[in-house]
């Protein structure tokens, strides 16, 4: 342990860039300084003791702290300071203690171990600085020498015997600093031999070297003579075998121009070939030019057909979802209940083909479906999915059972309207075909710790083998007859594959003719237990508790006038007062008037749209924090993407689902939101979530 720590005082100021003829200067240095100034400490103490004479000890203190400065200026790199510090610091030790002794201690003795350090800590370009260390003991012994005779300052009175030990100490210190000085020589003199060693070997080995050199240059020259007498010879044979090769390039020759005519005559078909190309690739990049411009006019079609498609639907589900659930069953006979039961599910059906040619058109047209995780309630959410197709089922008479396996981690984080869209997908097919009195299956479980899954196993008519992969195809079913007996479109699987692909999910289908089909979806397990962030992330805690708040002002600016007395009899009969604009004009005229909790807004309206109206509110210092929710038509999420950034809070999508309208009212009324936009805006409501191919 205590080598170590000598050893890395030696070591102190040496870094890699130190010259290594400069290393064994530094480490003396080091090594002088730290024994002196041990040897200062432990012998001033010592000589107090004895003596009781303390000013030993603290002017040792003193000259302790003047031999650690060379460590110190060796780790700033100082290394020449640190060189000419620790001599000069040894003579005014001398100097000091030679005049507080006197000549009974003999301390100017020392002064001839000093000429010695010089030698062993400086290099040959310091010379200069050896030799002013070398002068300064001769200077130190001769002024001591002057002192001792003349008195100038006279040494301290010790008594005999205590001046005889302090003799004795001292002498053993010279001894010992002696002893080190020749211990370095000998390390010199060590390492020198050792070097003269080295060098004397690589001499050695270089002298070898040499004269194997010149044996092979003397073969060299032996095989060299050799070769002339052979050249001739060679040069005649190579001659000879030059006229042989010149004859058979001359042939060459003719050949090639032969082959020259020829393919002169391939490259006039080329040109002509490389015409027709060009020509074919202008009447290609036409074709094109004229498809875009038709996908275009697809797009622009679907956009404008959505949006008058989704208008009507939104009256039909509307109008059927209030006679539904909130009109006394009293009033409706059975058997119009039924009808109004048939025409609301005929309405969702064609909403969800609706969605499902939007889904295929988005993807064919190439735009990327991007995928937003949440944290949600597995669990929760699919009941939450499959209570909604209870209805289908008991409706057609056939029964719908689930398990949910206890492994199946209660928090995962998805894509949950992703999910959400294939798992609906799914589910309908499954009740679609499966005959009245069967049953559909589904189970949800963990299969390992990186994977959890859903299996749909309905009891209908089956696919064939051959047919299972057609299946997922574009507007492909298992036989002509299927869409004739079931309807649908053939767009729910494909579009159900491209989103399980996307999320970094898979599915699986497999089934047997007269028995059945199980689909089955895996999905990467993300688990989450963040309860608290998933509840806060959808509704409030105090709304949840205070439920929606009564007597909140709504301002719902609307064209159509249905649309209008639907909203208006819902919102009513959640005790909120509500109040209708048929333009943007007007509805900024009732804002100002009015001051409401809450805007609802179609973005196509007359006079001023939704957007113009929206902007000129957020440009009014006392409309520009209150929440518009715009509500179109417009089913694409480039448009929605658009509305939000220009400054919407949310967007719902036409027909309205009113539970998601109740669930942003809610969200709305019951907690001061500053307007947002863009990617501020924190719920999107897209119908795209429940579409059923």
């Amino acid at each position: 342990m205590i080598s170590e720590k000598f050893y890395r005082v030696k070591r102190i100021g040496i870094t890699p860039e130190v010259h290594e003829s400069d290393v064994q200067h530094i480490m003396i240095v080091n090594s002088f300084s730290f024994i002196i100034a041990i040897l200062c400490f432990f012998y001033g103490l010592g000589l107090s003791l004895i003596s009781g004479v303390w000013i030993i000890q603290y002017s040792a203190l003193i000259f302790v702290a003047g031999f650690f400065t060379p460590l110190l200026l060796n780790k700033l790199h100082y290394y020449t300071a640190a060189k000419v510090f620790l001599p000069v610091n040894i003579c005014c030790l001398v100097l000091y203690y030679g005049q507080l002794f006197g000549e009974i201690t003999e301390v100017h003795l020392l002064c001839f171990f000093l000429i010695g350090v010089p030698l062993l800590i400086f290099n040959k370009k310091e010379a200069l600085s050896k030799f002013i260390c070398m002068l300064l003991p001769i200077l130190s012994l001769v002024l001591l020498e002057i002192n001792n005779h003349y008195l100038v300052f006279e040494p301290y009175p010790f008594p005999a015997d205590v001046a005889n030990i302090f003799r004795w100490l001292i002498m053993a210190v010279i001894l010992l600093l002696n002893c080190v000085i020749i211990s370095f020589y000998q390390s010199n003199i060590n390492t020198l031999i050792n070097t003269l060693g080295i060098r004397n070997t690589a001499l050695t080995r270089s002298r070898d070297e040499i004269e194997l050199q010149k044996l092979q240059l003397k073969d060299a020259y032996h095989q060299l003579e050799e070769y002339n007498y052979n050249l001739e010879d060679q040069v005649a044979a190579r001659t000879e075998e030059i006229n042989i090769e010149r004859a058979i390039l001359q042939s060459t020759f003719a050949d090639l121009k032969i082959s020259y005519d020829k393919l002169s005559n391939t490259e006039s078909n080329l040109m002509r070939q490389v015409f027709e190309i060009e020509r074919t690739k202008s009447n290609l990049q036409v074709a094109k030019n004229q498809a875009e411009a038709s996908n275009r006019a697809k797009t622009q079609f679907l956009h404008e057909i959505s949006h008058e498609i989704r208008n009507p639907l939104n009256a039909i589900i509307g109008i059927t979802d209030l006679i539904l659930n909130h009109e006394a069953e009293e009033h409706i006979s059975p058997y119009a209940r039924n009808l109004i039961e048939n025409i609301s599910t005929s309405g969702k059906t064609l909403l969800g083909i609706v969605n499902g040619v939007l889904d295929m058109a988005k993807i064919e047209s190439g735009k990327r479906i991007e995928v937003v995780e949440e944290k949600f309630d597995c669990h929760q959410w699919i009941e939450s999915v499959l209570n909604v197709a209870m209805s289908l089922a008991e409706s057609k008479g056939v029964k719908l059972e689930y398990s949910i396996g206890r492994m199946l981690p209660r928090y995962l984080s998805a894509d949950k309207k992703l999910l959400t869209q294939v798992l609906n997908n799914l589910v309908g097919n499954a009740v679609k075909f499966t005959p009245r009195g069967k049953s559909v299956y589904i189970t949800a479980d963990l299969s390992s710790t990186l994977e959890w899954f859903i299996k749909i196993e309905d009891e209908g008519p089956g696919i064939p083998e051959d047919k299972l992969e057609a299946i997922f195809d574009p507007f492909e079913q298992a036989d002509a007859t299927v869409s004739r007996e079931y309807g649908g479109t053939g767009l729910g699987l494909s579009i159900s594959l491209e989103l399980m692909t996307v999320m970094g999910g898979a599915i699986a289908v497999s089934s047997k003719l007269g028995e059945g089909s199980t689909f089955k979806i895996s999905m990467p397990c993300v688990t989450t237990v963040d309860i608290e962030e998933l509840f806060t992330a959808s509704v409030p805690v105090e709304v949840v508790q205070e439920g929606m708040p009564r007597g909140k002002r709504i301002l719902l600016m609307e064209d159509n006038k249905v649309n209008q007395m639907l909203i208006k009899r819902y919102c009513e009969s959640m005790g909120l007062l509500i109040e209708m604009a048929g333009d943007g004009e007007e509805g900024i005229l009732m804002a100002l008037e009015r001051k409401p909790d809450l805007i609802l807004m179609d973005l196509h309206m007359p006079k001023l749209n939704g957007l113009e109206t929206m902007l000129r509110l957020r440009a009014m210092p006392n409309m520009c924090k209150i929440p518009i929710i715009a509500i179109s038509a417009d089913a694409f999420k480039d448009q929605q993407a658009a509305a939000l950034e220009q400054g919407f809070n949310d967007y719902l999508v036409k027909p309205v689902e009113y539970n998601m309208l109740y669930l942003l009212m809610l969200k709305y009324l019951s907690m001061a939101v500053p307007a947002k936009a863009g990617k501020d805006a924190q719920m999107v409501i897209d119908h795209e979530d429940s579409s059923d191919a």
